[in-house]
């Protein structure tokens, strides 16, 4: 038994060595009797050039040519060609002698091609440097033969003519025309034509985004890449990017780090072909996000800055899920809310650019929308949302942590009233544990009113300042006297005759005597000291807080105006009578600063403004008073007039805008709110406007309706005779001057 199973051993392992044999017999078949290499069919592609005299270097491209050039025979008709180099991928063999036309063929082992056929002339294209390049480039062609007495040369790049810009017999130097793809580059010369070696159009026809920033993927599209991602370099304004994914049409690369705006540039085979220039913009800004918490079905509308609108560069994500946008804006993108996200930060990202926001709750209940969003204690607001409580016990509201009375309640509707001493912050809403926030504040804001019938405002004229405590003072100019108003409504005498007799004296309180008339102006110091010109005495006065009147300058040479405070103390009083604007300074001289624009006269009941960097602002009353603001501004030769500045030239409405785009009606007064904003008072339009002066653009603070009424900025009104209006110190408020209304209004702001 033992000597079976040694004999099966045994046999099976001759078996096995004669398979093995087999192999080894088969794949010595397979090689040349002398074992060099085996024998793999050729394939030319492409042979260059078709033409020349005889010792003309001519290549062949293609694969599985042999290496050993003993295997590789190429005739010129009946002659042998001299094989100088052989490559799997390419032959370099020396043309033999010969005349007028002969067929080439390649012979490697037992194989024969029949390639084309080589003429012999004096023109010939031997190589082309570079191979690839972009429209625009000059590009080098060596050969033979270029140089006519009677013709030019003409050179073709796969079919397009180029120009040329310079040529001898041996070299040609041509611009890249305008065309595609890749082509031999053809040679015309006196009725003979040469080919020589392919040439590749570079090209980058589109970047995707072409904004964004550090990080982000960038898709580059056009022609003459590298096929893979090492044969090609890019870079973003000079700094390197990683390259992701490539073929020859499109490439995928990633926004290097400290990337700046700047062309994009792909080099391959050391040629550049630059492309549009990439946008390095700042990441998205979330300003909003309505609702922070809902159920699925809900819309949710993100507003802000810097979104794109293009297909596939803006996402949206919901505690990391993705969630598709229903439309998208710069400024707004609209999604519907999925379900089942689970509770998260929103996220938005714009070209790999992302943009963390509020923290989203994913619940039933949510606010949608809160109206209105602005009031005062008392207000009663509107919240729509989902998850209510019907009963209006069950649900607890708060404004900035201060408990609301809930009047009304549904599932999607509660009712409430704005709470006392109400400050400006979010709405809360708790019900049955659950617990949401309004997406935006509410704000403290809406309009008082202060003195009404307990004053005796003219109706075409006045001023107005307020101090530290927000006590307002107020010009009775046909009462020759100024009136003092606390923050609780309570109205006093300050200074001036209390029965209205003009005249001319210092005092303390009703002793002293003025001569206003409707051009008076009023300010207020660091000191909180007032003062006021007098226009009928052509004064300047100064009232203390105790209400002691002393007389600064009386020996104005004309008629004083409106007066403005810049910040280093400096007093700017305007002449009624003309285009003379007065500095005081100290408090006691008097100087001629500058006049007006040509032709224009100040506006001199108008309230001017001067700001931190001691430009100033008024209104002329040349073409369309009251609708157009101008500037002078102080440079190191003078003063230097802007006329028409911000405004219209003609004409007269409401609208936003920049510069002359923007609109007024009936401009009363302007005030410097900060270093880079103007406030200006629209009286036709129940307007507070604002102007950002370096850009000079204007925006709307507030618009009220026309009439007379307390409220939230939705159901407030004032009276187009708005003459004059002040800024609290904490600039939270403005203070109007409502002369329709012989009131002071107080603006809520916040």
């Amino acid at each position: 038994m033992q000597d079976n199973r040694t004999m099966k051993r045994v046999l099976t392992l001759v078996n096995s060595l004669g398979i093995l044999l087999g192999i080894l017999v088969l794949i010595a078949a397979c090689k040349r009797k002398d074992g060099l290499e085996p024998v793999t069919d050729p394939v030319v592609e492409k042979f260059y050039p078709n033409s020349g005299n005889a010792g003309t270097l001519v290549n062949f491209e293609g694969t599985g040519f042999p290496t050993d050039r003993s295997m590789i025979s190429v005739r010129f008709g009946e002659r042998s060609a001299e094989v100088l180099s052989a490559t799997p991928t390419r032959i370099v063999v020396r043309a033999p002698e010969g005349a007028a036309e002969s067929t080439l063929s390649l012979v490697a082992g037992r194989q024969t091609v029949s390639v084309g056929t080589f003429t012999y002339q004096s023109l010939s294209i031997q190589d082309v440097w570079p191979r690839r390049a972009q429209v625009g480039s000059q590009i080098r062609l060596r050969g033979t033969g270029f140089t006519s007495v009677n013709t030019r040369p003409k050179v073709e790049l796969n079919g397009v003519e180029a120009q040329v810009i310079n040529a001898l017999d041996t070299l040609l130097v041509i611009e890249v025309p305008v065309g595609r793809g890749l082509g031999a580059v053809k040679v015309s010369v006196d009725g003979r034509e040469s080919l020589g070696p392919d040439f590749l159009y570079m090209d980058i026809s589109a970047i995707k985004p072409g904004s964004g920033g550090a990080g982000t993927w960038v898709v580059i599209d056009g022609e003459g890449f590298g096929a893979d991602a090492a044969g090609n370099e890019i870079t973003f304004n000079g700094v390197l990017a990683t390259v992701i994914e490539a073929s020859q049409d499109r490439l995928v690369v990633v926004a290097p780090e400290n990337v700046e705006s700047g062309p994009v540039v792909v080099t391959v085979e050391g040629e550049p072909v630059v492309g549009p220039a990439f946008g390095v913009v700042p990441f998205p800004v979330i300003t909003t996000v309505s609702p922070l918490s809902g159920p699925a079905g809900t819309e949710m509308t993100i507003t802000g800055n810097l979104f794109s609108p293009e297909a596939g560069e803006t996402h949206v994500y919901i505690n990391a899920i993705k969630v598709p946008a229903v439309s998208v804006t710069e400024r707004e993108i609209r999604l519907i809310i999925p379900g089942g996200t689970g509770s998260g930060p929103v996220v938005v990202e714009v070209n790999d650019q992302a943009t963390a926001g509020p923290l989203f709750r994913d619940q039933n209940l949510g606010i949608e929308a809160i109206s209105p969003d602005n009031g005062l204690a008392g207000t009663e607001v509107v919240i729509t949302g989902s998850g209510f409580d019907g009963d209006p016990s069950s649900n607890r509201v708060s404004f900035n942590g201060l408990e609301a009375v809930v009047l009304e309640a549904t599932t999607t509707m509660l009712k409430v009233r704005v709470p006392e001493q109400v400050a400006t912050g979010t709405v809360s809403i708790h019900v049955d544990g659950f617990q949401t926030e309004s997406p935006t504040p509410f704000r403290r804001a809406g309009v008082q009113t202060l003195g009404r019938g307990l004053l005796d405002i003219a109706p075409d004229g006045g001023s107005i300042a307020v101090d530290r405590d927000n006590n307002v003072y107020v010009l009775e100019y046909h009462k020759h006297r100024i009136m003092k108003v606390s923050p609780a409504g309570e109205v006093s005498l300050l200074a001036g005759s209390s029965t209205g007799i003009a005249g001319m004296a210092d005092g303390t309180g009703a002793e002293a005597r003025f001569r206003f008339t409707a051009f008076a102006g009023l300010v207020l110091d660091e000191g909180q000291q007032l003062y006021v010109t007098d226009p009928g005495n052509r004064a300047l006065r100064r009232i203390t807080p105790g209400g002691v009147v002393s007389t600064v300058v009386d020996n104005f040479g004309g008629q004083p105006g409106k007066i403005a405070l810049a910040a280093d103390g400096k007093l700017y009083v305007s002449n009624q009578l003309g285009s003379t604007m007065w500095l005081v300074f100290p408090a006691d001289r008097i100087f001629q600063v500058f006049n007006g624009p040509q032709h224009a006269t100040w506006a001199a009941n108008i309230r001017h403004a001067v700001d931190a960097a001691n430009t100033f602002y008024t209104l002329t009353s040349f073409m369309a008073p009251g609708n157009h603001i101008t500037r002078t501004i102080r440079t190191s030769s003078g003063w230097m007039p802007e006329s028409f500045w911000v405004g219209a030239f003609f004409g007269q409405g409401y609208q936003d805008g920049i510069g002359n785009a923007a609109l007024f009606n009936g401009i009363r007064a302007l005030v410097p709110a900060s270093a880079e904003n103007l406030l200006v008072l629209d009286a036709n339009n129940h307007a507070i406007r604002s102007v950002h002066t370096p850009s000079a653009t204007v925006s709307t603070i507030v618009r009220l309706g026309a009439g007379f009424e307390d409220g939230d900025f939705r159901r407030a009104k004032m009276s187009n005779a708005a003459w004059d209006f002040a800024v609290s110190d904490t600039r939270d408020a403005v203070y109007v001057l409502d002369c329709g209304n012989n009131a002071v209004r107080k603006i809520i702001l916040r």
